[in-house]
C-alpha cells in the first residue's frame, strides 16, 4: 500500500512539474492578479517559521528554552542544512533563478527596480546575503552551534528577523501588497 501511494505521489509530482514547465499552469499563476500577493504572503510565512521555529525555539529566544529538541532534524543533525535550503528557496523564488518561466517574466528584483524601488531590493538582497554569511559561520551543525556559540545563533535569529521585516513591511509596501494575518506572524 505504501509503495503504491509513493508511486502515485511521485507521478503527481512529475505531472505537476511537467505542467508547470511546459503547460499553462506556471503562466496562469504568474499572470494571476493574486500571484504577487500569494507569493509575498508565502514568503512571510516561510520567514516567520524560519525565525521562530528553526532558530528562535531551539535557541530559547521565544520565551521557552526548548533547546536541541526543537531542532527541525535533531537526529540527523541536518537542521542547519535544512535552514540554508529554506533561505536558498526564498532567494530562488525572489529572483526566479533556475525556474522554467518565460524569459519575459521579470523577477521581483527587476520589477522593484522598474517601479523605482531599487533601495528596497538592495535591502532585501543585502540582508539575505548577511543571513547566509552568518549561517555559514555557524559551522557544520546547528546543534553544535547551540552548544558552543549560542550568541552566533542569536545573531542569525536577529538577521532573519530583519529580513522578515524588510519583506513584510518594505517589500510589501513597494509592491503595493497586503500581508495577511497568520497565526505564526507574532502580531
Amino acid at each position: 500500500y505504501l509503495q503504491a501511494l509513493s508511486r502515485d505521489l511521485v507521478k503527481q509530482a512529475d505531472d505537476l512539474l511537467q505542467e508547470w514547465q511546459t503547460g499553462s499552469y506556471g503562466t496562469n499563476y504568474l499572470s494571476s492578479t493574486n500571484a504577487a500577493n500569494m507569493q509575498l504572503n508565502q514568503w512571510v510565512v516561510l520567514l516567520e517559521n524560519t525565525k521562530n521555529k528553526r532558530l528562535g525555539e531551539p535557541a530559547g529566544l521565544m520565551g521557552t528554552a526548548l533547546g536541541e529538541e526543537a531542532l527541525e532534524a535533531p537526529d540527523s543533525d541536518y537542521s542547519l542544512g535544512l535552514l540554508k535550503a529554506v533561505l536558498d528557496g526564498f532567494a530562488r523564488s525572489y529572483t526566479l533563478e533556475g525556474l522554467s518561466v518565460q524569459s519575459s517574466t521579470p523577477d521581483t528584483a527587476e520589477y522593484l527596480v522598474a517601479l523605482g524601488h531599487r533601495r528596497v531590493h538592495q535591502q532585501v538582497s543585502d540582508q539575505l546575503q548577511k543571513v547566509r554569511t552568518n549561517l555559514n559561520a555557524l559551522g557544520p551543525s546547528l546543534k553544535q552551534a547551540l552548544r558552543t556559540n549560542p550568541e552566533a545563533v542569536a545573531t542569525s535569529y536577529e538577521d532573519v528577523k530583519m529580513l522578515l521585516r524588510y519583506v513584510k513591511v518594505d517589500l510589501a509596501n513597494a509592491l503595493n501588497q497586503t500581508v495577511n494575518f497568520t497565526d505564526n506572524d507574532g502580531d
